[in-house]
C-alpha cells in the first residue's frame, strides 16, 4: 500500500519484530541489522501473560533487565525465535518451559505469571557492564 494512503487511512505499517537468537549466555535481539545482547546475569525479572487480540490470543514476555537503558524488553510470540528462548531459559534461569503452555489456557482469559525473579545474593554484573 502507498505511504500517502495508508496516512489516510489511519493504518501505519506494523513495527519490525526482533529476531532473538539464545545460548548459555544469553540473547539477543536483532531488528534491521541493529542487534543487542542481553545476558542472562542482567536479567532480572520474566514475567509471562495473555493479551486479548479480539480475534485472537498472544503470549507475551516482559524481560526486566538491569543495564539496557530500557529496562524491560518486550517479546511476542510471533518474533522469530522466540521458542528458541525456552532451553537456555531453562538452564540460565531455572524457568520450567512448560509455563507456555500453562498460560495458553484457557483461551480467551488472563493468566499471568512470574516466571523469574532475581534473587539478591546472585552474582551482578562488573560496574562498567551495567
Amino acid at each position: 500500500m502507498f505511504p500517502w494512503l495508508q496516512r489516510i487511512l489511519g493504518k501505519q505499517p506494523a513495527p519490525l519484530l526482533p529476531t532473538l537468537t539464545a545460548d548459555s549466555t544469553g540473547f539477543s535481539l536483532t531488528v534491521a541489522r541493529e542487534s543487542r545482547a542481553i545476558p542472562w546475569v542482567s536479567v532480572r525479572k520474566v514475567s509471562a501473560f495473555k493479551r486479548d487480540l479480539h480475534t485472537f490470543d498472544q503470549i507475551v514476555l516482559l524481560i526486566e533487565v538491569s543495564h539496557l537503558g530500557d529496562p524491560i524488553v518486550e517479546l511476542t510470540e510471533e518474533c522469530p525465535g522466540f521458542a528458541s528462548l525456552f532451553g537456555p531459559m531453562e538452564q540460565a534461569l531455572g524457568v520450567d518451559p512448560s509455563w507456555y503452555l500453562e498460560i495458553m489456557t484457557p483461551a480467551f482469559a488472563p493468566t499471568p505469571q512470574c516466571l523469574y525473579l532475581w534473587a539478591q545474593d546472585a552474582p551482578t554484573l562488573p560496574p562498567g557492564e551495567r
